[in-house]
């Protein structure tokens, strides 16, 4: 899964609109709409912010279950 899509995902789960995402990012609707529909690639550093705006972290976990992970803060 893309990162734009997941981002979409859960603003359809929270009933959120793309709007108020930016709204709240201090960003415009168009620049959101760009990052999550364009080809679905978001800079690590925005999907942090837009993580945190929804109640969300991001975490690098390794493949192998065993090893601990890394969580990105905002």
């Amino acid at each position: 899964m893309k990162a734009g899509d997941a981002i979409n995902d859960i603003l359809r789960e929270q009933e959120r609109s793309q709007r108020s995402l930016a709204l709240e990012l201090g960003v415009s609707p168009q620049t959101i709409s760009e990052r999550l529909l364009g080809d679905g690639s978001v800079r690590v550093d925005t999907l942090v912010d837009m993580a945190h705006a929804l109640d969300y972290k991001v975490m690098l976990l390794p493949k192998d279950a065993k090893a601990s992970g890394y969580e990105l803060n905002h």
